[in-house]
């Protein structure tokens, strides 16, 4: 019996096996469609936060700066002010780029609801794009 007459063999024992019990197949087919279900959203995630080239031009050129106050690393506490300046004194950067995190409450219908809108300032120096 040949490698290839043994597999088709057991393939067809196996049919036969899962036919005589469908509750079981249908528990087995579920529970491969959950796994493979939920590894590729797991995938997707990963690959889209962390495996994923941003869609720009060498990207390993890109800097985040930040303000340290007090030992502590503070995120977004710069003001247009600080950005404008730090864009007119540069001699480093090909351009720069800021992003403000703000609250705001928008009216629909009847009621009003907190939203976080992110405001960005781009071009202050260089190309940018």
């Amino acid at each position: 019996m040949s490698f290839l007459e043994s597999i088709w063999q057991d393939i067809r024992f196996a049919v036969r096996g899962l036919c005589k019990s469908p509750a079981f197949t249908l528990v087995a087919i579920g529970s491969l469609a959950l796994g493979i279900g939920a590894n590729t959203a797991i995938f997707s995630f990963v690959h889209a936060i962390l495996l994923k080239h941003l869609p720009v031009p060498d990207a390993s050129r890109l800097v985040s700066i930040s303000q340290v106050r007090n030992g502590q690393e503070a995120v977004a506490i710069f003001k247009m002010t600080s950005i404008e300046s730090l864009a007119t004194r540069n001699t480093v950067f090909d351009g720069l780029f800021g992003t403000f995190q703000t609250a705001a409450s928008v009216v629909t219908g009847d009621s009003p609801q907190w939203v976080n809108p992110v405001r960005t300032c781009a071009g202050l120096a260089g190309d940018t794009a």
